[in-house]
């Protein structure tokens, strides 16, 4: 009775052992355990921050009371950036141009602008604008040469209210304006007809045109500093020559 017992006993033992074999297979030759591979990447500028937005400040001036300055970053490495020296000038001077990162890639440099600083240490929320060998400019007017990040928001509004005044200074200039057509894509335009080749805008966003022809008219709208026509519409007639209407 013992022996059987015993033998039970062994046979319980060695049925657990090989349960745990087969829960925990040891691996094949072939296979082997790689530790993880560990990426020590320095954080810079350009992986670590959104640096992109509008940036604005008032930034010291040797013969004006400061440079009032806008900063646009975009994601296509485009800036613009726009300038008004107060005390000198109410006029904003607008530069356009494409930046790149530096090599330690910790400030932008805008590219199109010579004869002056071009340069900005990149932080978080703030761009500060450098020498013109590219240094950080010390001293007690250091802080003065750091523009401070503006809300996305408030960027909509600013950027929203530009678009406005660009709009009213467009009426003012072309709006109610008898255009006389003189050349299509860059194709000089001569014609006989005592009513000429003509475009007008209306104030009400309409227009009507004239090609020797058909009359037109639609509607137009102001994209920042384009024009887009839409909603065309004409008379049906027979032309004998409608190359230029087609090309309008």
């Amino acid at each position: 009775m013992k022996k059987q017992m015993l033998f039970l006993i062994l046979g319980i033992s060695m049925v657990n052992c090989q349960n745990q074999k087969a829960e925990n297979p040891p691996l094949a030759p072939t296979e082997v355990i790689a530790p993880a591979e560990v990426v020590n990447k320095t954080p810079t500028a350009t992986n670590s921050l959104n640096y992109l937005g509008t940036y604005k400040g008032t930034l010291p001036c040797a013969d004006c009371s400061g440079v009032e300055t806008s900063l646009e970053l975009t994601e296509d490495f485009n800036y613009t950036l726009t300038t008004k020296y107060k005390g000198k000038s109410d006029k904003p001077v607008e530069t356009k141009g494409t930046f790149r990162w530096s090599n330690d890639e910790t400030s932008i440099v805008l590219e199109n602008i010579k004869n002056a600083p071009n340069r900005f240490l990149v932080a978080d929320n703030s761009l500060t604008q450098l020498d013109m060998s590219g240094k950080k400019i010390e001293g007690k007017l250091a802080s003065n040469y750091i523009l401070k990040k503006i809300p996305e928001a408030e960027a909509a509004k600013i950027e929203a209210k530009n678009n406005d005044a660009i709009s009213d200074q467009q009426n003012t200039e072309i709006v109610g304006v008898h255009w006389n057509l003189t050349e299509i894509n860059g194709r000089a335009i001569k014609t006989d007809d005592p009513k000429g080749y003509f475009m007008e805008l209306k104030p009400d966003n309409n227009f009507k045109a004239y090609a020797g022809c058909n009359n037109m008219a639609g509607h137009y709208e102001y994209r920042g500093e384009r024009i887009h026509f839409m909603r065309i519409v004409g008379t049906m007639k027979a032309c004998p020559n409608p190359t230029a209407e087609e090309e309008i």
